[in-house]
């Protein structure tokens, strides 16, 4: 049905443009054999989708679609099959180019073109930002232009650029040393008599602001960690198809891959990891099942698991452990508690009974935005010897303070499985208590629900500073339970790798590069310009930026005529 459609009208094509005879246009190849097909199947390999990058192809002047696997369909493919003479275009992009996909190292797609007995001619292997542009001609299929296509085959990349730390070097003091007159060069030492911009007698005279550095994400590798991987079969998790299991350690943003690993052979093997203090995400890939396949940062875990941990003062904390299950078809909820003090004064007594709790709750429930009353409890009160400003009364007291709150819920929207993320969030909390107490704003609040609640023992001239705010506690509702790690404390002295050998190549495979959608910008715009002949282009050419909502409208295929055919369930290329 589909190729009655297309011979017909390429038939009404031609008859409209036919001029005198012998003058008319060359007639078109047509396809004279049954299996010269273009398999196209994409997959992810954790198995939760692709964070809307999308896989595009296009015929030049015809049919266009698009796919994407999802948490219902790991693996998606379709069938390209011409009738006649014709350019395709390929590309997995996202639609916003500015923007980083969650994991896109685990994009990968595959074009396979066949011979006319149906047999494999060529495989073509690409993942996020690759892109390909074929020709069909004389029932055969070749490639005009590629970038970022990865190797058909995989090899094993073992612990890849994963390794230990190297050893410290002992550090040799100038002779200032820490407070001293300076080191070498006379470079001021620690403690020394380098003025601070901002700071001194004279301070005041200065026209220059002193802005600090913001702090970085994650702080110099220095902390040595293993991962152990255990295969129940004893043959190894790599698979040179790419369809093996892998572990993919990266940022709690999921958006920079720092390594990749995976047991080439025999049951069991390690790679020894070096990290900074930061927070950090691992997936393990593959089917999910009891088999206990990892164990890392003090626990254990099963494939088709993410990992999150965060490093700090040379020391590895699990953070929690979410199944692919619960990614796709559940929910966690990261219920923070925090806690803080609160010095006031402007209390005419030292002893504070439930109202006066009600009046403080109330009041820093009403400075943060998301926070109620009942989810905020004075917990205790002391005396602060202290002297606040501002303040006529000596009575200074400390109140300690708890919330409770889910980090994920508006108008938080916090990714509480991320250490880093929950401290930021508290943080900013601290800087909005504190700004609210230097203004002013939360003594008139707290002389509003003092007079409320019938309270006196509250002067006008009332003063707050918040002392210390932290995250005491965060629990992970709906994530899975933690098992401790039943191998012994690591000894660094007998250092190891995995037995296999390492190959960077997965690594050149997956690396971001800035043009996004280059490739795919390549042929949009020969497309929408209509070209009728497609020359190859230098693999370091430019091109003006085009999405896929840009693709000129006329171009879009009726669904009838469309070539492609979204098929979930894989097409073994060997039987076509």
């Amino acid at each position: 049905m589909i190729k009655a459609l297309l011979l017909s009208v390429v038939a009404a094509t031609a008859t409209a443009h036919k001029g005198p005879k012998g003058h008319g246009p060359p007639e078109p190849v047509m396809n004279m054999c049954n299996h010269t097909c273009l398999t196209l199947e994409v997959s992810d390999f954790y198995g939760d989708g692709w964070d809307s990058v999308e896989f595009h192809g296009e015929e030049e002047g015809g049919a266009a679609m698009s796919m994407a696997p999802d948490c219902m369909h790991k693996k998606l493919s379709t069938q390209i099959c011409p009738d006649k003479d014709g350019t395709y275009y390929f590309t997995a992009a996202h639609a916003n180019s500015s923007y980083i996909p969650e994991n896109y190292w685990e994009v990968f797609w595959t074009a396979t073109s066949h011979n006319c007995d149906g047999s494999v001619a060529n495989v073509y292997t690409g993942g996020f930002n690759s892109s390909l542009i074929m020709d069909y001609m004389g029932n055969s299929w070749s490639v005009q232009y590629w970038e970022n296509l990865w190797d058909n085959e995989k090899k094993c990349d073992a612990c890849g650029d994963a390794k230990q730390c190297k050893p410290k070097k002992s550090k040799s003091k100038g002779k200032g040393g820490k407070g001293g007159k300076g080191g070498k060069g006379g470079k001021p030492g620690k403690g020394g008599n380098k003025p601070i911009a901002g700071t001194g007698m004279n301070a005041t005279m200065s026209n220059t602001t002193h802005v600090p550095k913001a702090k970085p994400r994650y702080g110099p590798p220095a902390v040595n960690l293993r991962v152990t991987m255990f295969d129940e079969d004893g043959d190894g998790w790599w698979m040179n198809d790419y369809s093996g299991e892998s572990w993919y350690l990266a940022d709690d943003r999921r958006e920079k891959l720092f390594h990749t690993g995976t047991l080439c052979d025999g049951s069991v093997g390690s790679c020894n990891l070096c990290l900074g203090d930061g927070s950090y995400t691992m997936r393990f890939t593959g089917e999910a099942s009891n088999f206990t396949a990892w164990d890392f940062c003090g626990v254990t875990g099963q494939r088709a698991q993410e990992l999150t941990f965060h490093v700090l003062k040379g020391a590895c904390y699990a953070d929690s452990i979410v199944s692919l299950h619960t990614d796709c078809m559940g929910s966690v909820e990261s219920h923070v508690t925090l806690t803080g003090v609160v010095a006031m004064s402007g209390f005419t007594t030292e002893f504070a009974d439930k109202s006066t709790y009600s009046v403080v709750s109330n009041t820093l429930a009403d400075m943060i935005t998301g926070f109620s009353a009942e989810n905020v409890q004075v917990l205790s009160t002391s005396l602060d010897s202290r002297v606040m400003s501002s303040s006529v009364s000596n009575v200074v007291q400390d109140y300690t303070f708890e919330v409770t709150f889910v980090a994920e819920n508006s108008p938080f929207n916090t990714d509480g499985r991320s250490y880093a993320a929950v401290e930021s969030l508290a943080s900013s909390i601290a800087t909005t208590l504190s700004s609210a107490m230097s203004s002013g704003q939360f003594e008139t609040k707290l002389q509003l629900e003092s007079s409320l609640q019938n309270v006196v023992s509250l002067s006008a001239q009332a003063v707050a500073e918040l002392v210390s705010l932290e995250v005491s506690s965060v629990t992970y509702v709906g994530s899975e339970g933690m098992i401790s790690s039943t191998l012994p404390t690591l000894s660094w002295s007998d250092y190891y790798q995995s037995s296999s050998d390492s190959n960077a190549g997965f690594e050149v495979g997956v690396t971001f590069f800035g043009a996004v959608v280059v490739g795919f910008v390549a042929f949009v715009g020969i497309m929408s310009q209509g070209i009728k002949k497609y020359e190859s282009l230098p693999m370091d050419s430019t091109h003006n930026e085009v999405f896929s909502s840009d693709m000129d409208a006329s171009i879009s295929p009726q669904v009838e005529q469309s070539v492609f055919q979204v098929d979930a369930t894989p097409i073994n290329t060997n039987n076509l």
